[in-house]
């Protein structure tokens, strides 16, 4: 019998982790095998921030949750996972400990030779290895974020279904930690690229001060082009439009010209980069990544035209100097 519909009203402040000093939420759980039921796992916003929009989510997949009885992996007891699974977890947490700082070079470098092995390999497992990781991550059975991040992906890759209402939980809801919400970013326009271009068409395209804390911009767009090859549809008009919103973060900028660079055929994206190859606002950094995507995506003739026509009106000696090089190792004459 499905657990009954549970609606979370003000919640208290719960302990904090023991890893972290963060508040922590206490729920049951079962693992996207249960129906999905409405909660608002969120702490209480600080000043200046906004709530967080209500999610469907199974109650235990909330980082740090607690109150339930889980084994050494971190896995709820009462979870579907085999005792093979659940060793399964608990041995790849354990590889990802690194040697302890005073060991010799070459076994470090041997210890990050197998887990990016053993990381690969569990990628590639069953459901059921996924689930364990999904919990094991909920569990908190690690403080490392590179261990964290490997959960998820694990979850991600092997259970996509159970991962995305924990993904898009971490991506916009604020006060759990910031690195998990980044990857959670990147791993959802993986598991559910609809749903990650609903939640970050938004925040992308805004023109003012953003009103919530969301992972970083520069994410948030290489995010947007996996779930545009995910849907098979095209991003460039986020990309121009990111390229060209002095609000943004500049590295989102960058990596939206850089990616521009690589729908040559696309009037909209051409236009783009130009008008960053001209940005008036002294970031000349974006000056020189447009100019190396127009070298990469325009044809030779086009690029040394339009190349010759900015050096005429040029102020900044130094990319003045960078344009006629770029001249040069394209043979403009």
């Amino acid at each position: 019998m499905p657990p009954p519909e549970l609606r979370a009203g003000p919640l208290h402040q719960a302990p904090t982790s023991p890893f972290r000093g963060i508040l922590l939420w206490p729920f049951g759980w079962a693992l996207g095998l249960l129906p999905l039921v409405s909660c608002s796992p969120a702490p209480a916003p600080t000043a200046g921030e906004p709530a967080a929009q209500e999610i469907a989510l199974p109650p235990s997949l909330n980082p740090g949750s607690k109150g339930e009885d889980r084994d050494s992996a971190g896995i709820p007891h009462s979870a579907p996972i085999s005792s093979e699974a659940r060793a399964e977890i608990k041995a790849f947490v354990e590889a990802m400990i690194p040697p302890a700082i005073e060991e010799t070079s070459d076994l470090h470098d041997e210890w990050l030779r197998q887990t990016r092995a053993l990381r690969k390999m569990m990628e590639a497992r069953e459901e059921e290895i996924g689930n364990a990781a999904l919990h094991a991550f909920t569990g908190e059975v690690s403080d490392r974020t590179v261990t964290r991040q490997a959960l998820l992906r694990i979850g991600t890759r092997c259970s996509p279904k159970a991962a995305a209402p924990l993904l898009r939980e971490l991506m916009v809801t604020y006060g759990y930690r910031y690195d998990d919400r980044t990857e959670a970013a990147v791993l959802l326009a993986e598991a559910d690229p609809e749903v990650y271009k609903q939640e970050a068409a938004a925040h992308l395209r805004r023109r003012k001060r953003a009103t919530k804390t969301m992972p970083p911009d520069e994410f948030l767009i290489r995010a947007w082009v996996t779930a545009c090859e995910r849907t098979q549809t095209s991003p460039v008009d986020m990309l121009a439009d990111a390229a060209t919103n002095l609000v943004l973060d500049p590295p989102a900028r960058y990596a939206a010209v850089e990616f521009l660079g690589g729908y040559p055929d696309d009037t909209l994206g051409r236009e783009a980069l130009k008008v960053c190859l001209v940005e008036s606002t002294g970031d000349a950094y974006l000056r020189r990544k447009a100019a190396q995507a127009i070298r990469v995506s325009f044809n030779t003739e086009e690029a040394c035209a339009l190349f010759s026509h900015i050096l005429s009106l040029e102020v900044d000696a130094t990319f003045a100097t960078f344009l006629a090089d770029m001249q040069q190792l394209m043979g403009c004459k």
